[in-house]
């Protein structure tokens, strides 16, 4: 891209619809051309549909659900709500319909995770292992960090734990192949917000963000980027692409393709998919186009979101 190329950021719009404070602040969050968020102070009742422009609430999905491709799933109440079903895409009075699922019967003390089919949860006892829709389990002994979500792949799984020697938290990962886990990281930094998307794993450590990949149950290929990442409130991760709070004098939104989002006020909480990207600003939910080919081609045009 030449240095005389001008990039103009895409039009971000509020979405009024997602006004209120979810009680886990990494909500909202936007998968697929779903936003999901709260009403007033409160746990997950709500989403908005970004490129048709409605929204539907439901039924009480809980503090942490697992969110996967327009699905949210409740597994400690066994409650589901698939955003891209037809009674959704068509609601009737703004409502979507909950179904129930399997619940999980774990002291869960972080977020389920969910990717395709794959459902990690992290427990005082270790790491649960299951097939979306299966009632089978399996539990990997381990320490998983509480508050932090573990990160789940085709068979495999990441996670963050507490080191009291080091007094840094460190990363490991699992697979079916190895079975015994491997540290991932640095071991000098904290390695923290594991996240996963389809069979890539994005994490933050002290003064940098990495995405790698995981083939065969090992990292094949890894990119660090320096950044002041480390007191973000999350990372998050679409295909090969993060975004992530970058702070400085004040906070930015920050992604791997070179997007930058800040202005006046703090940009916080970013959640992007393949086309959306969504953040806060003081306190207002705000949406735009990812367009990640804009950024890496400057002959590419931005489609606004209005």
């Amino acid at each position: 891209m030449s240095a005389s190329a001008e990039i103009v950021d895409p039009v971000a719009v509020p979405l009024p619809w997602l006004s209120g404070v979810c009680l886990d602040d990494r909500y909202p969050k936007v998968s697929g051309d779903w936003v999901v968020g709260c009403k007033g102070r409160g746990t997950i009742t709500r989403a908005w549909n970004l490129r048709g422009r409605f929204g539907v609430q439901f039924e009480s999905l809980g503090t942490h659900p697992a969110l996967s491709d327009g699905l949210i799933v409740d597994f400690h109440n066994g409650l589901a709500v698939d955003l891209n079903s037809d009674l959704c895409l068509s609601p009737v009075d703004s409502t979507c319909p909950v179904t129930q699922v399997q619940r999980y019967q774990a002291d869960t003390i972080g977020p389920y995770d969910i990717n395709g089919s794959q459902v990690s949860a992290s427990t005082r006892d270790g790491i649960y292992l299951s097939i979306y829709g299966s009632n089978q389990r399996e539990l990997l002994l381990a320490n998983p960090a509480s508050w932090y979500p573990s990160a789940v792949g085709d068979g495999w799984v990441a996670w963050s734990e507490p080191s009291i020697e080091s007094g840094v938290e460190r990363g490991l990962l699992w697979s079916r192949l190895s079975s015994t886990p491997v540290p991932i990281g640095q071991t000098d930094q904290n390695v923290r917000h594991l996240t996963s998307s389809g069979d890539f794993l994005g994490w933050i450590e002290d003064d940098s963000v990495i995405i790698a990949r995981v083939e065969g149950g090992q990292l094949t290929t890894e990119s660090r980027i320096l950044t002041d990442a480390h007191t973000s409130s999350s990372l998050s991760l679409s295909g090969h692409h993060a975004c992530w709070e970058s702070w400085g004098d004040g906070v930015d939104v920050e992604c791997s393709n070179g997007r930058r989002i800040g202005g006046e006020g703090d940009q916080r909480y970013p959640s992007h998919s393949d086309e959306w990207l969504v953040y806060r600003v003081n306190g207002v939910t705000m949406a735009t186009v990812f367009v990640v080919a804009s950024y890496e081609d400057p002959q590419e045009e931005d489609e606004p979101l209005d």
